[in-house]
C-alpha cells in the first residue's frame, strides 16, 4: 500500500509497519524520480529564453540537462550545461539526503549539489548554494579534456527550477556555448 510520499507499510503488526515504514522513507526522492523498473533513468531540463536572460543580466546559465540513472544500486547523473561562453558537462553519482532530497557529489571532487521536488508538476529544484560553486569539466588525476570553469553560486545562478524531458533529450548532443547559438 502507498502511503503519503511514497511510504510502503503492509499490516503485519505495529513494529513491521514501523519498520517497512522508516525503510520506505529512507528510499527517498531518487526512487520517487524513477520511471518504474526496467528505465533508462530520468531527466529535466531548462532552456532559459532570451527575455529571462535580458531580465538577469549576471546569470551565466543558460541551458541545462540533468539525466540521472540507476546502476548497480546507485543513482548516477550526468549534467550538460551552457553559459554565456563555455559549455561542458559534470558527471557524479547522488544518494538520498534528508527531508526529501537527494545530494549529489561531482567525480573528481568537482563539487556537490542538492535536489529537491520543486511543486506538483514533478520539476526538481538543482541547488548549488550549499557547495558554493559547481565544477564543470572536472578532470580526475591523469585524465584529459575540456577545460575545467565554475559556475558560482552567485544569487541569480544558485537555484535552477528543471522541468520532466525524455530521457532521449538528455542523450542529444552537448550544448553549445550561448554566444555560439546567437552567432556572436
Amino acid at each position: 500500500m502507498r502511503l503519503g510520499g511514497g511510504l510502503a507499510a503492509r499490516a503485519l503488526g505495529f513494529g513491521t509497519v514501523l519498520l517497512l515504514v522508516t525503510g520506505a522513507a529512507a528510499a527517498g526522492i531518487l526512487e520517487d524520480m524513477m520511471p518504474p523498473p526496467p528505465t533508462d533513468g530520468a531527466c529535466w531540463e531548462r532552456n532559459y529564453s532570451n527575455d529571462h536572460l535580458a531580465r538577469h543580466p549576471r546569470q551565466k546559465v543558460t541551458e541545462l540537462r540533468f539525466l540521472v540513472q540507476p546502476f548497480q544500486g546507485r543513482y548516477d547523473f550526468t549534467i550538460d550545461i551552457a553559459t554565456r561562453e563555455r559549455a561542458g558537462t559534470v558527471t557524479g553519482s547522488c544518494a538520498n539526503g534528508p527531508t526529501g532530497s537527494a545530494v549529489c557529489r561531482v567525480a573528481c571532487g568537482g563539487g556537490a549539489f542538492n535536489l529537491r521536488q520543486a511543486n506538483s508538476d514533478n520539476a526538481i529544484l538543482l541547488d548549488i548554494s550549499g557547495a558554493g560553486r559547481l565544477h564543470i569539466n572536472a578532470r580526475c588525476e591523469g585524465r584529459e579534456g575540456a577545460a575545467p570553469f565554475l559556475i558560482e553560486a552567485e544569487p541569480d545562478d544558485k537555484v535552477f527550477k528543471l522541468q520532466p524531458t525524455s530521457v532521449r533529450s538528455c542523450t542529444l548532443q552537448p550544448f553549445k556555448p550561448y554566444l555560439d547559438h546567437r552567432g556572436d
